[in-house]
């Protein structure tokens, strides 16, 4: 009798331990599906600075891990409050011109973690280099020039296709000598629809690119379709 009580109050316990453990599995598995980051982008403050922006579902504290690789390799500080659902944090000693990977690290009050995708970002070094204008002429059913105009002189090229994504480069000027460009596009097709855009170098290797635009080479035409096209006549280089 007294070794079948006893086998009981193990048993007993056995089951609370259990339930226990269920207990705090069920909160663990309930806070991760709370938590959640919601958002998060950037904002460039200089050629070596970004402020990264997120916003997380409750408020939590968190971190930013960084990197020029998916192996990332840096951390911001860690948050030590859990006062703030939307959280701003300072990258500081990039390098302009390199493609950045990050992700958000937030952690509830259980010291629960949350990782976000991973996403990217670029700080382009500022140059006052500026696309001015650019149009299109026709030369005949297959080639057009096309001119731009630069607020300094520079290198440039441009780039076109069918689509927005281009797909072609005529070649890249190799002096710093103009401001006014002409760029002859060849082995195109009557009556298609092209978009391009120009790409333009300042003298510290800084790229600047233009808007979108389009053209169509109409065979009965003297110059490129559509007549919205911004054609100025500016002299050959």
């Amino acid at each position: 009798m007294y070794k079948t009580m006893q086998g009981c109050r193990v048993l007993e316990r056995v089951t609370k331990f259990i339930l226990f453990i269920f207990i705090i599995a069920s909160a663990q598995v309930h806070a991760k599906a709370n938590l959640a980051i919601q958002s998060s982008h950037v904002e460039v403050i200089n050629n070596s600075r970004v402020h990264i922006y997120f916003r997380l579902s409750e408020k939590a504290q968190a971190r930013v891990e960084y990197g020029a690789t998916t192996n990332y390799g840096h951390f911001t500080t860690k948050e030590t409050s859990f006062k703030y659902d939307y959280h701003r944090q300072l990258v500081r000693n990039l390098d302009a011109n390199t493609l950045y990977h990050y992700r958000v690290h937030a952690y509830d009050r259980n010291g629960v973690e949350v990782v976000s995708a991973d996403k990217t970002f670029r700080i382009n070094k500022q140059s006052k280099l500026k696309v001015k204008s650019s149009g299109v002429e026709t030369i005949d059913n297959k080639s057009v020039h096309i001119h731009f105009n630069l607020n300094q002189k520079a290198q440039a090229r441009v780039e076109y296709g069918t689509t927005t994504n281009y797909g072609h480069f005529t070649t890249k000027e190799t002096s710093f000598n103009y401001d006014n460009h002409r760029q002859l596009v060849r082995n195109l097709d009557a009556n298609t629809l092209y978009h391009y855009r120009v790409h333009a170098y300042d003298r510290n290797g800084v790229e600047v690119v233009s808007n979108d635009k389009t053209f169509m080479i109409k065979s009965s035409a003297g110059y490129a379709y559509p007549p919205e096209t911004d054609f100025h006549t500016i002299p050959s280089d």
